[in-house]
């Protein structure tokens, strides 16, 4: 590490392969003065890669003051269809580039062709083309099913008992959660924002998606019905099992 026109004074602990490195400005330093910061990494005996970026220094920032006092956390709550306010849960997720964010676990709304949502959200008539939705309205990020969806309804149907139909829809709409949660992890565009052939990509992949739920949620229920075992919990890992649990706890909680 090479510094000129500033000085290098240490780093951090590497994590996830990156590291922060801490520079100052000289006490004679002028504002305006130019600079570079040159990084050296050797990646075998005799071979290196070289990079160099070009500082500015300039005024110093004038100091945040602190609070007065510690700010409560928010008790954030969201309204279900009945109007009644219902408390958000929310997992912290790491991202790509190493920042952690919270994302709310929302409860899916069915949608039918009946509902005018069903217009508002600029689904095709035809229900076979849309799976379901994670979109932002109000400010919130709110998640969409389409409970005319042809394969959610016919694995549904496939169901021997009332009972095992109402627990196939519960245990599909915490799937898909779950994959709301984690497509959140990367870079969430709203499809509103893609042109109208991006957007039927989209919507093909969301159906792609609605159908592997499905089937996966199909085939828990058989293989539990089969094993006939007090204990059918599938094989999860620890952080798994606790998401999931979260998520069922947080849809029973706005069901209640």
């Amino acid at each position: 590490m090479l510094a000129h026109g500033i000085r290098y004074v240490g780093a951090g602990e590497m994590k996830g392969g990156r590291v922060r490195c801490h520079f100052v400005c000289p006490e004679d330093a002028v504002v305006g003065a130019k600079g570079y910061i040159q990084v050296q990494l050797d990646y075998t005996l005799g071979a290196a890669k070289t990079h160099r970026v070009a500082v500015d220094v300039i005024d110093k920032p004038d100091r945040k003051p602190k609070p007065t006092s510690p700010v409560k956390p928010k008790d954030e709550r969201i309204e279900d269809q009945d109007g009644q306010a219902k408390k958000v849960i929310k997992v912290k997720i790491r991202k790509k580039d190493f920042t952690e964010v919270e994302i709310p676990i929302v409860n899916p709304r069915p949608v039918t062709r009946v509902d005018g949502l069903w217009q508002t959200l600029g689904w095709p008539l035809d229900p076979q083309r849309v799976g379901f939705s994670i979109r932002a309205l109000g400010g919130n990020i709110q998640l969409y099913y389409n409970a005319e969806f042809p394969p959610f309804l016919d694995m549904k149907r496939t169901m021997s008992k009332k009972r095992l139909e109402e627990e196939f829809v519960r245990r599909y709409k915490i799937k898909l959660v779950l994959h709301t949660i984690f497509t959140l992890n990367y870079e969430f565009v709203d499809e509103e924002e893609f042109g109208e052939e991006q957007k039927k990509r989209v919507r093909d992949l969301l159906c792609a998606t609605a159908e592997s739920l499905s089937l996966a949620t199909k085939s828990e229920l058989e293989i539990e019905s089969k094993l006939k075992s007090e204990d059918t919990a599938p094989l999860e890992t620890p952080v798994g099992a606790t998401l999931e649990q979260a998520v069922a706890s947080s849809l029973d909680s706005a069901t209640a």
